[in-house]
């Protein structure tokens, strides 16, 4: 009887833990069609570069990434996804070429986490990354700022405009 309930819990536990997964921040897989679809949502599409061990990658996705893709403000999606620096994971990148994820973050420069990055259509960073989690009191802020800074930059090369000076603070890595 034990065994049958100890079972239970596990696989109770187990359906648990694989909703909060399915919840969370999507991986990278498909940056060409990821950004295709971001384009015609007219919106950056945001990557936060991530490791296993990263305690401040969680609380990033949790308090600040996770609730801006459930509940966007005045109707304006974004769109998120996630690449784990070291993970050999196949990607396909903006170019459609094959890749893997730690290859990809490694020619983004990627050398902290968290880290999140701003790209339009083609590939092209459109705002400063913000690297690390220096302050959580004004990390939503910093965000904000940087997708308003992407949508402007995007909404320039839409016009045909000339690109806009890319001006953002940008955290550094906590230790």
């Amino acid at each position: 009887m034990r065994f049958w309930l100890a079972m239970c819990i596990l696989t109770w536990a187990a359906c648990l833990a694989g909703g909060a997964r399915a919840a969370g921040v999507p991986m990278s897989t498909d940056l060409q069609a990821e950004s295709a679809r971001a384009a015609v949502l007219n919106v950056p599409l945001i990557i936060i570069f991530t490791s296993p061990t990263c305690h401040y990658c969680e609380i990033v996705k949790r308090d600040y990434l996770l609730p801006m893709m459930r509940h966007p403000q005045a109707g304006e999606a974004v769109m998120v996804r996630q690449i784990v620096t070291g993970s050999p994971a196949r990607l396909k990148d903006f170019s459609g070429r094959m890749t893997t994820q730690a290859a990809f973050a490694r020619v983004q420069g990627v050398a902290l986490t968290p880290t999140v990055a701003f790209f339009d259509a083609r590939g092209r960073e459109v705002a400063k990354p913000i690297v690390g989690l220096l302050n959580p009191d004004y990390y939503y802020g910093y965000l904000e700022d940087a997708i308003a800074q992407a949508r402007k930059q995007i909404a320039a090369e839409r016009s045909g405009g000339t690109r806009v000076a890319v001006i953002h603070t940008v955290a550094s890595a906590m230790p």
